[in-house]
């Protein structure tokens, strides 16, 4: 198995309606960890909720033992921040919470996807744009979570397992992404762009262009074989 190297970009902006940016995101290119959190709009200290889960995250120790043990790690992170929110609502009345979506990676390519909510993980390979993560809402037409860190006692964060190629690019972002922005110019716009940090950026300019009434955020990886 061909050992990878990896490059990623990462760029947040509070939009053009909202005063305030509850995304938060995560990017250790040393450590192989990437994160975007949403906190929840209207709720209070969202913004509080999402930092605090990616902090935890980017704490979460890198297991000696391979990938089951850093998928491991970090759902405990998660779960402990989950544990954390609902003791705020139990203790000062004050809801908060957060999406999630991870991608954490080893050097021969193994990887997991790790979400809750609606944020978003593409894999673009060879010339396809797949959609990695499954949104956790409701099918009735108003889209509305039906899965959140802080939302329930009992957290579930949905995992896929991946084998990470040369030439692969992951897109993490959150809904304020793809909600702007169609599948096909996330495809054009992960191709074209001369970098990671390039494609990230220019992503969150064309969510821009157009109302952007929510945070947008976007994380991209570019995976390169070695050898």
């Amino acid at each position: 198995m061909s050992a990878l190297r990896w490059t990623s970009g990462s760029t947040t902006h509070v939009g053009n309606v909202r005063e305030r940016n509850e995304d938060a995101l995560l990017e250790s290119v040393e450590l192989g960890v990437w994160a975007v959190a949403d906190g929840l709009g209207g709720h209070a200290r969202g913004d509080e909720a999402s930092l605090l889960l990616v902090q935890q995250l980017g704490q979460a120790p890198r297991a000696s033992m391979g990938l089951d043990a850093r998928v491991q790690a970090l759902a405990e992170a998660a779960t402990k921040v989950n544990e954390r929110l609902r003791t705020d609502v139990r203790d000062a009345d004050v809801r908060s919470g957060s999406t999630l979506v991870a991608l954490v990676v080893e050097a021969g390519g193994q990887a997991a996807c790790l979400w809750v909510g609606d944020s978003r993980a593409y894999l673009l390979r060879g010339g396809r744009l797949e959609r990695i993560s499954l949104d956790h809402v409701s099918d009735d037409g108003d889209r509305a979570l039906t899965r959140a860190i802080g939302a329930d006692a009992a957290l579930e964060i949905d995992v896929r397992s991946l084998q990470m190629r040369g030439g692969d690019q992951v897109l993490l972002c959150s809904d304020g992404l793809y909600l702007e922005v169609e599948e096909a110019t996330i495809h054009a716009t992960l191709a074209s762009a001369q970098s990671a940090r390039a494609a990230s950026r220019q992503l969150v300019q064309l969510a821009r262009s157009g109302a952007c009434e929510d945070n947008v955020s976007s994380i991209v990886i570019r995976f390169e074989a070695l050898g």
